[in-house]
């Protein structure tokens, strides 16, 4: 049997085990009645999503309309990152119902979506996201993903780079910044960077100039 000498002779467990980390906001639907549609929405690390203006909007569509106004619009209403919410007053039919999740008050702020299909089939979940392709020593090429028919320029997206573990909540100046075109998913390039090697990195989507707006984040690990 060990003893305490052999536990502390045990090396520390890497906080990045991979590579890299990514999270980013989910939402799913659990279940309708004929007037209301239940969901399960999860937000970023440290969201408050009741004081930041967080939404939950019903189109009768398969996807999101873009510019098109919603059959029932509420507030979420509490600040847990993650929380199941009733959206009443419907009239749900056989017909197909998309919900989004907005982490701001504005409906381009949407940053993840379920539908419901006609027969009560429920598809998977669509969410942000934004990935750190490529690492260079003053370069970095970044993969994001928006949903379907978004424009990510038009709807005043951007990323951010910083050093470190940065909460979108509270977070400095970034060292980069860089917006997206206006293709629903695609590649971008921050360059002209200086990223020191064996260093933890976050990257953030945003959906619109707030910092609340925060959608998706990755970290990852330069090389040493």
């Amino acid at each position: 049997m060990a003893g305490p000498e052999d536990a502390d002779a045990r090396p520390t467990p890497d906080p990045f085990p991979n590579p890299a980390d990514q999270d980013r906001c989910f939402l799913s639907i659990d279940g309708f009645t004929a007037k209301s549609i239940d969901v399960t929405y999860h937000g970023l690390p440290g969201n408050r999503p009741k004081a930041y203006g967080n939404t939950l909007a019903v189109w009768e569509n398969t996807v999101i309309p873009w510019g098109v106004k919603p059959q029932r619009r509420v507030r979420v209403s509490s600040n847990a990152e993650s929380g199941l919410e009733t959206i009443t007053d419907l009239q749900v039919t056989r017909s197909a119902y998309t919900v989004a999740y907005c982490t701001g008050r504005e409906l381009t702020d949407a940053a993840a979506c379920a539908t419901l299909a006609a027969g009560a089939d429920f598809s998977p979940p669509t969410s942000v996201s934004v990935t750190a392709d490529q690492v260079g020593e003053r370069s970095l090429s970044v993969s994001y993903r928006t949903l379907y028919g978004y424009r990510p320029r038009t709807y005043r997206n951007w990323i951010g780079l910083w050093p470190g573990l940065v909460s979108p909540y509270n977070a400095p100046e970034p060292q980069a910044r860089a917006v997206p075109s206006d293709a629903s998913e695609g590649r971008l390039v921050m360059d002209d960077i200086e990223l020191a090697a064996d260093t933890v990195y976050t990257l953030i989507y945003f959906m619109d100039a707030d910092a609340t707006t925060a959608a998706a984040f990755h970290t990852f690990r330069t090389a040493g």
